[in-house]
């Protein structure tokens, strides 16, 4: 009975590892850049999706100017993104540095941050944090 179970362990195993082997990449090249996930202090980690996302689909330009609204309707905050500045990373992928307000229940604040693609459509926020000045 018991060298049953331990089968039946051993198949579950090779079945769980079986999605990880078809990775398009070696996963600790993608994340070994990131040490951590960044959480926005005083943003919902919605609202950080919501701009990371709108950063990260803006269409360049050669202007390091532009001025792009977002909204997200899950939790009723808006903003708007003043400059967005491309940039090649230290590791060579496409980075874009931002400026964002973030208009909430708890008042408009000013945020600068930075979202990196590690790999073909997955961008990531390097950091994001509020700008002490407002």
């Amino acid at each position: 009975m018991a060298a049953l179970a331990l089968m039946a362990v051993l198949a579950t195993g090779c079945a769980v590892n079986k999605p990880f082997a078809a990775l398009e990449s070696d996963p600790e090249i993608i994340t070994g850049s990131v040490t951590k996930p960044v959480e926005a202090e005083g943003v919902d980690p919605r609202d950080a999706e919501t701009i990371k996302m709108a950063v990260a689909q803006a269409q360049s330009s050669n202007e390091n100017s532009h001025l792009l609204a977002w909204s997200n309707p899950e939790t009723g905050s808006s903003g708007t993104i003043t400059a967005i500045d491309q940039f090649v990373g230290s590791h060579g992928q496409s980075c874009k540095k931002f400026r964002t307000t973030v208009d909430s229940f708890m008042g408009i604040s000013l945020y600068n941050g930075e979202t990196c693609e590690l790999k073909k459509g997955l961008w990531v926020l390097s950091w994001f944090l509020r700008d002490g000045t407002n």
